[in-house]
This record gives C-alpha cells, sequence and structure tokens, in this order.
C-alpha cells in the first residue's frame, strides 16, 4: 500500500502517494513486534522447530493509529500518530476540496482556526499536496 505510486486522480487536497495513515485494532502491533523478536535472526529455523509461543493479544477495545510512509529512496517507516490525525489523513486519500477537509477536521475535534493551521502544517510537512 505505501509503495503505491499514486492516488486517485482529481483535484484537491489529497495525502502523497506513499502515505498510508492505518487504523488497526489496539496490540496488534505490540504483538507483531513480539512475534518478530521471537523469530530472531534466523526465522526459517525458529519456525521449522515450531512457532514461538507469543501470546495474541485480547480482543479488547480501542485501535492504534499508525501512519505508513515511503520516503524518497523507497523506504517504509512505521509511526504512530493521533486517532484524529490519523482519520484525517484516511479522510484524504480521496482528492477533497479545502472546505470539505476544513469540515472534517472539525468533525474530528479541530476548532475553527486551528483546522486551517492543521492543514497547512500537513501540506508542509509533505504529508498532504494540493493539486490542480
Amino acid at each position: 500500500m505505501a509503495r503505491r505510486a499514486e492516488r486517485a486522480v482529481g483535484a484537491g487536497l489529497v495525502t502523497r502517494p506513499g502515505v498510508e495513515p492505518l487504523l488497526i485494532p489496539a496490540g496488534v502491533l505490540e504483538f507483531y513486534a513480539a512475534q518478530r523478536e521471537a523469530l530472531g535472526a534466523d526465522p526459517v529455523s525458529v519456525l521449522a522447530q515450531g512457532r514461538p509461543r507469543v501470546t495474541p493479544p485480547t480482543q479488547g477495545e480501542g485501535e492504534d493509529a499508525l501512519l505508513v510512509e515511503r520516503d524518497a529512496q523507497g523506504q517504509v517507516q512505521v509511526g504512530g500518530g493521533s486517532p484524529a490525525l490519523v482519520r484525517l489523513l484516511a479522510f484524504l486519500t480521496m482528492p477533497r476540496s479545502r472546505a470539505a477537509a476544513l469540515g472534517h477536521a472539525r468533525l474530528l475535534g479541530c476548532d475553527p482556526g486551528e483546522d486551517a493551521e492543521v492543514l497547512d502544517g500537513l501540506v508542509d510537512d509533505g504529508l498532504v499536496i494540493v493539486r490542480g
């Protein structure tokens, strides 16, 4: 997904290609990290001897907000973000008008004025681009 080169066509604000906002169930990322650690440097031999014993996360409430980004060299990084920010970026995976983006930011809890600062910051940071 973060390796995809393009977004949907159209004018407006849209997340930069290579930026993927994700909301996943709470605990999944920690489980993944524990599995990777349990597999060690030679995962094939660990798996050949039987799966490592890592307790899966319990089905709980909540979610983790992640931002997956591909940099100019093609390397993929995973970072965290606030759920509201990730939801705004998810909204912007399709081109949207500035008015629609501002309205969605307000729905997610931004105050008038703060919504414009957030959008402008996302553009300044290169997470969101402005088309046509």
